[in-house]
This record gives C-alpha cells, structure tokens and sequence, in this order.
C-alpha cells in the first residue's frame, strides 16, 4: 500500500517552453502545488534559473535531451530551433520516463505547428495546450506515445471539440449522431 503523498504512477511538477534567447515564456505549466499556487515573480525567477542553465548546458551536436538538477529537481531540457523545453519532477521520478515525456511533446508538435519556431507556437497556442494536456494532466502522465497524442489532437476542432463526423456511430454521443446525421443529409440534398 502506497504511504500518503506517495505517486504510484510517475509525477511531472512542471513543463515550460522558453524562448531560447530572452527566456521568456511560451507556455508555463505548472503541477506541483508549490510553485503553481506562487506569485508570478517566483514562477518568472525559477524560469530564469532554467534560461541561465541553457547557456551552460553542453547541447550536444545531435540535439539530445540533457538532463540536470536545479532546485532538488530533476530537469530534462532540449532545444529546438528558438526555443527550449523543459521537464521538471522530483529526484525521485526516472529521467528516462522524463526524457520520453519530452520526446512525446516534442515529436506530436513537430508533426502539428511547422516550422517549430515560437512564433508559430504563439499563434498555434490552442494546439500547444492541447499536445501537453494530452501528455501530462494534473502532474500525471498520461500518454508518451506521439503517435497516439497526434491522433487525438488532430480529432478535435478549432473550438476544441472533437470531429465525429467520420466516427463509427457507437463511439457518437445522441447530440453528435444526430448532427452527424444531419450533415450527411444535407451533403446528399446538394448532390
């Protein structure tokens, strides 16, 4: 039996994407009480902690993951183009389950916003949000296959509903059958 306050699933305190040279932040997720229920300044000082280590971190030429501590926090980072992601957790939490957190996010947003620069992740936003609520919710991960996260987020709409115009009619709620089927009959009407 699990002793309270103990995960039996692993836990992400925090996912941040940076701007690789001002620091500044594109999305800052943060799970982990402490830092998410902080002042604004505390957030904004502890994400200019992780800016100053991307200037020390030894990116090695073929744009792996590095993994490092800060703040008795285990930290993954990779850089891609103009900007940085960070994955945050507990010493106690495995890098490699870190490390493929970070790859699923990555991979499923290289797929979805091109180029992956943070211009186009600024007016991409609601397809950034959604690619790391798949991955991670409330801390807990969910998903680190980027296939899987790239088939969901594509499922949903620009008002974040899911398209079930081509699902199979069992998976279709009333409402979504019945507007299903209203689609379908008026597509036959103008034929």
């Amino acid at each position: 039996m699990a002793m309270p306050g103990m995960f039996l699933t692993p836990q992400v305190r925090s996912i941040l994407i940076l701007d690789s040279a001002s620091g500044e932040r594109v999305l800052a997720k943060y799970f982990d009480d402490e830092l998410a229920n902080a002042p604004v300044a505390e957030q904004k000082a502890f994400e200019k902690q992780l800016n100053g280590r991307i200037a020390k971190a030894d990116l090695n030429p073929r744009n792996e993951a590095e993994v490092f501590m800060l703040n008795n926090q285990v930290c993954i980072l990779k850089q891609v183009n103009d900007v940085t992601f960070f994955v945050n957790a507990s010493t106690d939490e495995n890098e490699l389950v870190l490390a493929s957190v970070l790859s699923a996010i990555i991979d499923a947003l290289e797929a979805l916003v091109k180029p992956l620069e943070r211009r186009e992740l600024h007016q991409a936003f609601d397809t950034l949000c959604l690619v790391v609520d798949e991955v991670v919710d409330a801390g807990e991960i969910l998903e680190t296959d980027s296939m899987n996260v790239i088939t969901r987020v594509s499922m949903r709409g620009a008002d974040g509903a899911a398209d079930v115009s081509n699902a199979p009619l069992a998976e279709q709620t009333l409402s979504q059958a019945w507007s299903s089927a209203k689609q379908h009959f008026a597509r036959s009407l103008l034929k």
